[in-house]
């Protein structure tokens, strides 16, 4: 239901991925059956491996697809971040009509820039990963995910100074009117 009902992703990628479960658990379910029926050892081993190998091809998937959705929630944070970016560019510009030192907020802003960037060169390398559903990629995957979640928490940090630093050089009304201006350019 959670795939179903997420916007994320296409209605083929959806059916594609309903189809392939559906199609697992067929074969779990057949592979039941014949453990029910079986009446010697050979025949529970064998219908055994079967259900194991299905369930380990089900988790892969619904692993590979629960990573894509993180990874999708990722680049929608990079995208914010990088209007945000622009955003204090506009602000360092004011400030600087002003006569204000911004030297260490540009500092930070490109700190920002930086953390931002690598999160982006993370996701994209997890994108890429998870087109391929197997074990290692998901397993890769996941740390890459976690490392651009990372580095965008450490963007966050870095954000929260640059915001003080605009506020203690009184550049206050600067992010507020960039604010407005990037609320205007959205209408």
């Amino acid at each position: 239901e959670k795939i179903q009902d997420s916007e994320r992703f296409t209605e083929e990628e959806i059916e594609k991925f309903v189809s392939a479960l559906d199609e697992k658990i067929a074969e779990i379910e057949e592979a039941k059956e014949e453990l029910e029926a079986a009446t010697t050892g050979k025949e529970v081993a064998a219908a055994s491996r079967k259900i194991n190998a299905s369930w380990k091809k089900i988790k892969i998937k619904v692993n590979n697809l629960s990573h894509r959705l993180d990874a999708s929630k990722i680049g929608g944070m990079i995208l914010k971040s990088k209007k945000l970016e622009a955003r204090l560019e506009n602000v360092v510009s004011k400030l600087e009509e002003q006569n204000v030192d911004t030297d260490e907020i540009q500092q930070l802003i490109d700190d920002f820039n930086e953390k931002v960037d690598e999160a982006k060169k993370k996701y994209k390398d997890a994108h890429d990963t998870l087109k391929t559903e197997t074990k290692f990629s998901v397993d890769k995957a996941k740390g890459l995910i976690k490392e651009s979640k990372d580095l965008l928490k450490e963007a966050d940090e870095i954000l929260r100074e640059i915001i003080k630093e605009i506020k203690e050089k009184d550049g206050e009304d600067e992010l507020e009117e960039a604010e407005e201006e990037e609320i205007e350019d959205e209408e």
